[in-house]
């Protein structure tokens, strides 16, 4: 039997343990946007990288299909099973490693089959040479559903163990190789070079978290070693995942089509835009990348311990203490990337063949994107309340709900906004699902009432809207003093401007009357350590 935790708030223990995976998280991202930047340079924004991101769309979509419905069960279920039985932890992970490989290269086979045959019809717009090429790259790209599949088992188990830094690092080393690969190989390949750099890289991801997980210290028989030849016996702890697997499956691909949906949607707009969407996409992820996904992997494994060992009753109270958290430490990310959306871009990608106009379109999808940053992050710990419940079936109605409401509004604002209708109808379908998620959980959990969320979720909004006011003054201002037309003075004036409006974003909500600052500073003292690790 592992070792009970001590009772309280679990704020401080996911707060640290947070911060721990965020410095393995920024180490990766670092090279991350460095090969993202490389790559926009070298390809900029064309019907070529329109091609290669809409393909790109099909295979991360199954993967990540795959992978949630692994987390929506894998990581719960282990967690139960290394409490109560640990001796059966090896057998389940290896089964679920021999099932999910079998699964993913079956849907790579149906996707490769049916790519040729479905781009056409859902992408009428797209011009002959594009759709051959984007079904070229399908196929290119599909090693990588497997292997990514594989990666998020491996990570499950190192996240049911609490050891989440590793995971965090696997994407740094996947950027590196492709942008290798891009500069080894992009005069004989071209576009091509970028796909096979995706495939390389998940290739050694997958290997790098599997040497991982042997070198740690895990309990016996956690990480099967088999012999060779030998299939694993499927565990009938891995038919308890099937079972509860099946919603979230049916969820995770109703919620995980809305990428490709606003991709086939951005067909009708002008070359470039698919590939402007994609790279708003991955700076407005910054935040989720460097801080979400470590967190929500804490949450999950700390809150599947809580509930396993003392049962639901305190998950309504981490649930409100989450949302207030999350909510005041996004508010003002949100208030930035909206008014330095044009600056961001420009300093991270604007060089090479990623040109002005380029820069243009992106930053208009950004700054919608950015709007449903809290909505996201709010809904996304919502579902983590789910999973731990084990209710798979609410999200699959969510995720129903979702799914309908973005084709809806990305039709109905894609003709009067452009590429922004289409971040707008994101950022109106997470506020939407967010809200409809916490008034179902809410009737679920016993605890304190949640009305009192809505006048700090009110003071927060108001010290986020003072930052948005002191962020574009303080941006003007540093940029008529220094500059805005060098890499560095840019820097130097986003990172003024961004200082500045943290500055009074923190003022505002002490002036306000805000206990968040002093309970993230309290939960982060000595003292308060020493206790929880007692």
């Amino acid at each position: 039997m592992s070792e009970r935790r001590p009772p309280g708030s679990l704020g401080p223990r996911i707060l640290r343990d947070t911060l721990h995976v965020t410095f393995a998280s920024a180490a990766a991202q670092v090279v991350i946007f460095a090969a993202a930047a490389y790559i926009a340079a070298v390809f900029g924004a064309t019907w070529q990288t329109d091609a290669f991101y809409l393909a790109f769309t099909l295979p991360l979509f199954a993967a990540n299909v795959v992978r949630e419905a692994i987390k929506a069960v894998f990581v719960p279920v282990l967690v139960e099973i290394k409490v109560k039985t640990p001796e059966q932890v090896g057998p389940v992970v290896s089964s679920a490693l021999f099932a999910v490989t079998v699964i993913a290269c079956a849907a790579g086979l149906v996707l490769m089959a049916a790519v040729p045959w479905a781009l056409p019809r859902v992408a009428p717009q797209l011009s002959p040479a594009g759709s051959r090429l984007a079904v070229r790259l399908v196929w290119e790209l599909m090693p990588i559903l497997p292997l990514m599949c594989l990666a998020g088992v491996l990570s499950g188990l190192l996240n049911a163990y609490q050891h989440f830094r590793l995971p965090m690092l696997a994407p740094g080393l996947e950027a590196a190789l492709k942008a290798g690969a891009v500069f080894v190989l992009v005069r004989p390949m071209g576009i091509h070079s970028l796909a096979l750099g995706n495939v390389l890289g998940s290739l050694a991801s997958t290997v790098a978290l599997w040497l991982w997980a042997r070198s740690l210290r895990l309990p016996a028989g956690a990480l099967p070693r088999l012999p060779a030849g030998a299939l694993p016996r499927l565990h009938p702890g891995l038919t308890r995942m099937g079972q509860l697997a099946l919603f979230p499956l049916l969820g995770n691909t109703l919620l995980l089509l809305n990428p490709f949906v606003d991709r086939t949607v951005a067909t009708q707009l002008p070359a470039g835009a698919i590939t402007a969407l994609n790279y708003a996409e991955r700076i407005n992820s910054l935040p989720y990348v460097l801080v979400g996904a470590g967190l929500f992997s804490v949450i999950l494994s700390h809150w599947s311990q809580m509930v396993a060992e003392e049962g639901p009753g305190q998950l309504g109270r981490a649930l409100q203490e989450g949302l207030l958290t999350l909510a005041y430490v996004l508010a003002p990310v949100t208030a930035i990337f909206v008014v330095l959306r044009t600056p961001l871009v420009r300093l991270v990608l604007e060089r090479g063949r990623f040109d002005a106009a380029a820069t243009s379109l992106t930053a208009l999808a950004l700054g919608y994107l950015a709007l449903g940053t809290i909505p996201s992050y709010a809904g996304t710990l919502l579902a983590r309340g789910y999973l731990v419940l084990q209710d798979t079936r609410t999200p699959v109605l969510l995720g129903l709900l979702n799914a309908g409401l973005n084709l809806a509004l990305d039709l109905a604002l894609v003709g009067a906004l452009g590429l922004g209708g289409i971040g707008l109808s994101t950022s109106l379908t997470l506020l939407i699902i967010a809200a409809l998620s916490l008034a179902l959980i809410r009737r679920r959990l016993p605890g304190p009432d949640w009305l009192p969320l809505l006048w700090p979720g009110l003071r927060i909004v108001l010290a986020g809207l003072a930052t948005a006011l002191v962020t574009h003054y303080a941006y003007l201002a540093a940029a008529g003093v220094l500059g805005d037309r060098t890499f560095l003075s840019l820097a130097a004036a986003v990172a003024l401007a961004g200082l500045a409006g943290l500055a009074v974003f923190v003022a505002s909500s002490l002036a306000l009357g805000l206990q968040e600052p002093l309970k993230l500073l309290h939960w982060l003292g000595p003292q308060r350590a020493r206790r929880e690790t007692a």
